[in-house]
């Protein structure tokens, strides 16, 4: 759980109690936990997107600047992706790389869960997917075209049924 200003907290019995995990006093706008290994997690603040290997009890800084991020997610492979003011990065070889929709603000970032190489991303005019783990986007789908997206996520029970939240300004 990343709160507003008391960095992360974590739940070891379905939600009952909370304990401190880590980033005190840290604004965290996004939480992704790998579903292989849940113990590795990444918390992205505004300026940072932070990892532990073992569940919160320590906190690595992985090194994206310059940016600021709005969101991240893992995909199948663990592999991160973090939305930010300036399009998607990913964690390469080599460290974070600049991967996508150079200029765009992506305030919302998922990988499908059962199809390898789809990415999401959700900006303030819209929504766009890739299929080749991010190297073409397409703008999708059209009911969305303009409509802030502000989260992504997909029915467990039903895979193939994405859910966007979006933001209207009335």
């Amino acid at each position: 759980l990343g709160t507003s200003g008391a960095g992360l907290y974590k739940s070891l019995d379905s939600g009952y109690t909370w304990n401190p995990a880590g980033l005190s006093g840290s604004k965290i706008v996004s939480v992704a936990v790998d579903a292989d290994d849940p113990d590795f997690i990444y918390a992205a603040t505004e300026m940072e997107v932070w990892v532990s290997n073992n569940a919160g009890a320590n906190w690595f800084d992985t090194g994206l600047t310059g940016v600021t991020i709005y969101a991240i997610a893992l995909d199948q492979a663990g592999n991160p992706y973090a939305g930010t003011n300036n399009g998607i990065y990913w964690i390469a070889s080599s460290g974070w790389e600049h991967l996508a929709l150079t200029g765009d603000a992506v305030t919302a970032v998922s990988a499908h869960p059962t199809e390898p190489g789809w990415i999401y991303a959700g900006a303030v005019d819209g929504l766009r997917s890739s299929r080749n783990y991010g190297q073409t986007w397409i703008a999708a789908p059209f009911q969305l075209a303009g409509v802030p997206v502000a989260g992504i996520s997909f029915d467990p029970s039903d895979p193939a049924n994405a859910k966007f939240d979006v933001t209207i300004d009335v």
